[in-house]
């Protein structure tokens, strides 16, 4: 039989306030009243953000909470010079002690922390989340934080797309929720500790099966080479058979050595003939090069002294060059440019009055010269030109057939591989002949015999791994019939308070029934509570509508929060993030009516909507006779989005027709 002692204490919200938050346009702070509390707002205003922050303000930062810092500095940061640090304070009590904690929306941790009498601040203390946290378990009876983290996320707090506790891994959450609340002598701490072991346990003996599975498919298949190979030494016939073929193999290996090694020396060959045609080639660039430069630097020259000089530029000189007469632009008989050329060049004197020419005939004779060597030069490169072509043929002959002899020496490789592989099996073959028939061995022998070692070792350590999991399973099965028989002894009285809100509140003949399944996290199967209604047990989500499942998590929460608060006396809380989105005209009422009937009952209830169906809020705020105190509009200090401050005068006239008073 439990008693009072055998619950959890759960933690009752007080107050909530948020400081210099940027998510929000001002601080706020609210005052939780026992009853029916409305938080309401526009999409987008932080209520969603505010159950997280309650969330964090009660247990901070950790593995099952799933936020860091970044989750609050993503949604708001206050970067204003002096604004302050950004906080949330939240106030509740366990048992009859009250705890104020003041959290860093960061990665700070807590700031302030009073409970009871005693007060700390982070400059005093440099471990206060770990005095937090210590106060905290003691209180409530848990054995870490993370199980009042998942008491939070999972059972009081639930958003608009949250879980479902009657379906989720077919009941294994509700399982250890129930396990949590009443734990009674840590019952929770042992079967957890008992199904971790189980778990490790049921692992470790699979996968020492299966590897030693994966062993046994390797020895078969070793044995049956090793029947196939016996079998293949008895077709050899005999002796001689088998002597034979070691010879012939032997002579085939040998003379395919032979042949390598006679591509090796052309391979070599080949390989300072690549050298030389490579330097060949390099030369012949070279002397292009250089040939190349001698000649752009005499056409260099000539241009600048036919060009660019003025005495070059004669009469003569276009005469002898180009045929025409400087004066009358026509091109005199060639016996007359002839002996106009013979008397300048031959007489060194001018054809007209007989006076010495010798400057420009010195150019004229230098420019002769130049351009003979050019053309010498120019007929270097076109046969260096044509060596360097032959070269190049030279070159990828070389390397064609260099890649050739490669391909022929990796070919004669594998060849000679194979048949080594093939003469130490003929050889072996021919020791198995010579001797008994009894002590004939195969290749395959040692690694067999490796197997068999193998598949002996783990078969020990299944058989150790078989009796540990058998022992734990057995303890683990006594608890689980000990957690069964507890939800038998609460059935009824849970049954009657959850069929008493469906009678007027859903179906009539709905009701709870105890359903067993095994979910994917467990190694056994667990009991939980399904809802049943039409003649039929809803084992899964898929089994109802979308609002008809809404409703019956609500109430199987509620109804079990309920009977929590009769058994244990504890006053706890619970925060509702509605999807009354679901909901059609009748059903809206009905799940408005019911969250107004709860209100009745000795729990701090927050229902957190937004003003999309005002007769729903119109509903609710008859179970906060319609009292400010009661309502929390996020309107006041949300920040709206441009599309929101248009529609501002809407959400003002819903909230005007509530008659808050």
């Amino acid at each position: 039989m439990t008693t009072a002692n055998d619950f959890i204490s759960l933690p009752r919200i007080l107050e909530i306030e948020v400081k210099n938050y940027s998510l929000f346009t001002k601080g706020w702070s609210y005052k939780i009243k026992t009853g029916l509390n409305l938080f309401v707002g526009a999409n987008g205003l932080g209520k969603t953000t505010t159950t997280n922050l309650i969330i964090y303000g009660i247990a901070g930062y950790n593995s099952d909470f799933e936020l860091s810092a970044d989750y609050f500095k993503t949604k708001g940061t206050r970067i204003e010079e002096g604004a302050g640090i950004p906080s949330i304070i939240i106030k509740f009590e366990i048992n009859d002690l009250s705890f104020s904690v003041t959290r860093h929306l960061g990665d700070q941790g807590i700031l302030e922390l009073s409970f009871g009498n005693e007060s700390y601040t982070s400059d005093e203390i440099d471990n206060l989340d770990e005095v937090y946290e210590a106060k905290v378990l003691n209180e409530t009876g848990f054995s870490e934080i993370n199980d009042l983290v998942f008491v939070l996320k999972k059972f009081l707090i639930r958003e608009e797309e949250g879980n479902y506790l009657l379906w989720d891994d077919k009941g294994f959450e509700q399982s250890r929720l129930i396990r949590l609340l009443i734990n009674q002598g840590g019952f929770e701490r042992k079967y957890a500790s008992l199904a971790t072991q189980v778990k490790t346990a049921s692992s470790k003996l699979r996968d020492t099966q299966y590897f030693r599975s994966q062993i046994k498919t390797r020895l078969d298949l070793y044995k049956e080479d090793r029947a196939k190979e016996l079998s293949k030494s008895k077709s050899y016939g005999n002796i001689e058979t088998v002597s034979k073929l070691i010879s012939s193999t032997e002579l085939d290996i040998k003379n395919l050595i032979k042949k390598k090694q006679e591509i090796e020396i052309n391979l070599q060959h080949m390989t300072d003939e690549l050298k030389s045609v490579k330097s060949s080639l390099i030369k012949a660039d070279s002397l292009i090069d250089g040939l190349s430069e001698r000649i752009s630097a005499q056409e260099l020259k000539i241009f600048h002294e036919i060009y660019t000089n003025e005495k070059v530029l004669t009469a003569v000189h276009k005469l002898k060059h180009y045929g025409i007469c400087i004066y009358c632009n026509t091109q005199p008989k060639k016996s007359i440019r002839d002996h106009i050329v013979h008397v300048v060049e031959d007489g060194k004197a001018c054809p007209v009055c007989d006076n010495p020419l010798s400057g420009e005939t010195e150019l004229i004779e230098r420019d002769s010269k130049l351009i003979s060597g050019l053309n010498k030069n120019s007929e270097k490169i076109e046969q260096l030109r044509i060596e360097r072509q032959n070269l190049s043929e030279r070159l990828n002959n070389a390397s064609r057939e260099s890649n050739e002899l490669w391909k022929d020496q990796q070919e004669i490789d594998e060849k000679i591989r194979s048949l080594t592989t093939r003469l130490n099996d003929y050889r072996l073959k021919y020791v198995n002949l010579t001797e008994n028939p009894e002590k004939r061995v195969t290749s395959f022998d040692l690694s067999i015999s490796a197997l068999e070692e193998e598949i002996a070792e783990k078969d020990k350590e299944i058989e150790g791994y078989e009796e540990i999991y058998k022992k734990l399973k057995k303890s683990f099965d006594k608890l689980n019939l000990t957690q069964n028989k507890t939800l038998k002894n609460f059935e009824t009285e849970l049954n009657n308070i959850f069929k008493s809100y469906a009678q007027r509140y859903f179906i009539s003949d709905c009701e709870l029934e105890l359903a067993t399944k095994k979910p994917t996290k467990s190694e056994v199967k667990i009991t939980s509570f399904v809802p049943k209604y039409g003649g039929k047990r809803r084992n899964y989500p898929r089994d109802c509508s979308t609002s008809e499942r809404i409703i019956l998590e609500y109430m199987f929460r509620l109804s079990l929060l309920e009977l929590y608060q009769k058994l244990s006396g504890t006053k706890p809380f619970l925060m509702l993030e509605t999807t009354e989105g679901a909901f059609d005209i009748t059903n809206t009422a009905q799940l408005a009516n019911y969250l107004v009937s709860v209100s009745d009952a000795n729990i701090s209830l927050l229902v957190v909507s937004n003003f999309s169906k005002p007769d729903f809020l119109a509903i609710l705020c008859k179970g906060i006779q319609n009292k400010k105190s009661r309502f929390l509009n996020f309107l006041d200090f949300g920040k709206l989005s441009k599309n929101q401050l248009k529609d501002k005068d809407e959400y003002l006239k819903i909230v005007k027709g509530l008659n808050l008073k």
